[in-house]
């Protein structure tokens, strides 16, 4: 697919966006604990704080979807960057537990709002591209590099006593794309231009979402998908690191296949657009399915080197497919507007599918006594999710939008929204 010059540069400008704020994300996510334990502060509060702030940037989507959808998306950008950049900054400046409570909620929502602002931004983009999963694989290929790059060195810095500077850092790494946003937000080539809606966004619309079958397919779908992704960093770290006494081996396995997905993300999707036009419901079928082979190899040998390389690969490979074809599907099922509630309870159902497949993962292969079993029925169930996957298409349609009607203070109607985009 060719793209427009002015579409290349969009597609740079984002990458470098979600580049340069995942950064200090990860970088935080790995020293976190370890800067408030350095603090000496209690493991009872170090437990609270990092529960108040996974809520803070996960949970608190809900309640500023509704907000945002106000507002043009490089506005939700520029005001969640900035949130971020001071959050990061009162942290550094903090000595009070309640201030460093304070400041942790800040970083949260500021990167709430960010992440919800530019995945809307992307879903945009996308939908002005033939090939859709092009642009969400260019963006899972530089979060996937980030990640890569800025925990080591953040573990790095933590580790010869500049936890300070690591502080300013990532202030500064948000900062900069709020500067970005906030000059230019009229002028840049990547913003979608596109109508606020006038009627005022409202939690009705999180209901009519909840009530529609075709979205709690979705949803129940994108559940299970990420339930079987929690394995990989829950049940599978425990059985390679404690069921087989190999904890050097699992890191380098992670390390493997992160090197793996940056690699072969952009060709993949290219070739499964070649072979159909990068179906999503294809693509999570076959993720699907490449999960099932390699839980099943896990359970017939997982100390091989030819059987290692073997599971790592179809590990690799199912993360590579069903990425980008969830936000492709969500983006052909949610519609035209109300994009920011959508991604907000998405965002609920892949942290809950996550969480859950991971922690129910540990408790069911704890009763095997052979836990080999449990790879076993965990590799079966993930065939005949595939097959789900195979005959979604028939039932996931596209949600109708639920618009407020003026005239009537408590009725509601459906109306088709207005596409009111164009890339200045």
């Amino acid at each position: 697919m060719k793209l427009s010059l002015k579409m290349n540069k969009s597609y740079f400008l984002i990458s470098a966006h979600y580049f340069v704020t995942h950064i200090p994300f990860f970088g935080f996510l790995a020293t976190l604990v370890l800067i408030l334990s350095k603090r000496e502060i209690s493991s009872e509060f170090i437990a609270l704080i990092s529960l108040i702030y996974t809520i803070s940037y996960r949970a608190s989507k809900v309640f500023f979807a509704p907000f945002l959808d106000k507002l043009h998306n490089e506005k939700g950008i520029y005001i969640g960057c900035l949130l971020s950049s001071l959050g990061f900054l009162f942290f550094y400046l903090s000595t009070h537990i309640y201030l460093v409570i304070a400041s942790i909620i800040i970083i949260g929502f500021g990167i709430s709002i960010n992440g919800i602002a530019t995945k809307v931004l992307v879903m945009n983009i996308a939908d002005q591209s033939e090939n859709k999963a092009n642009i969400f694989s260019i963006i899972t290929t530089v979060v996937n590099i980030a990640a890569a790059l800025s925990q080591p060195a953040a573990l790095f810095l933590f580790r010869y006593n500049y936890e300070d500077v690591l502080l300013i850092l990532f202030s500064i790494s948000f900062f900069i794309p709020f500067l970005y946003f906030f000059n230019r937000s009229k002028n840049v080539n990547l913003v979608i231009k596109e109508k606020v809606n006038n009627n005022s966004s409202s939690f009705n619309v999180y209901m009519h979402f909840l009530k529609s079958k075709s979205f709690l397919l979705f949803i129940a779908l994108n559940m299970l998908i990420w339930s079987l992704f929690g394995q990989i960093f829950n049940t599978f770290a425990l059985h390679i690191g404690q069921t087989l006494n190999k904890p050097d081996l699992l890191g380098t396995l992670y390390f493997v296949i992160a090197i793996l997905i940056i690699a072969l993300q952009i060709p993949i999707s290219n070739w499964t657009n070649k072979l159909d036009k990068g179906s999503p419901h294809q693509n999570l079928y076959r993720s699907a399915i490449a999960y099932g082979l390699a839980f099943l190899l896990i359970s017939f040998n997982c100390e091989d080197y030819i059987f290692l390389a073997l599971i790592v690969a179809f590990l690799a490979l199912a993360e590579v497919l069903f990425g980008p074809s969830l936000d492709v599907l969500a983006l052909s099922v949610c519609g035209k507007e109300y994009k920011n509630i959508w991604i907000s309870l998405v965002s609920i159902s892949t942290a809950i599918g996550e969480s859950f497949g991971g922690s129910l993962g540990i408790w069911f292969y704890s009763l095997f006594k052979n836990n080999n079993y449990y790879w076993f029925y965990i590799g079966l169930f993930s065939i005949i999710l595939s097959i789900t996957f195979y005959f979604s298409k028939y039932f996931i349609t596209s949600v109708p939008l639920f618009i407020k009607n003026r005239n009537e203070n408590s009725n509601y109607s459906l109306q088709e929204s207005e596409e009111n985009k164009s890339i200045s």
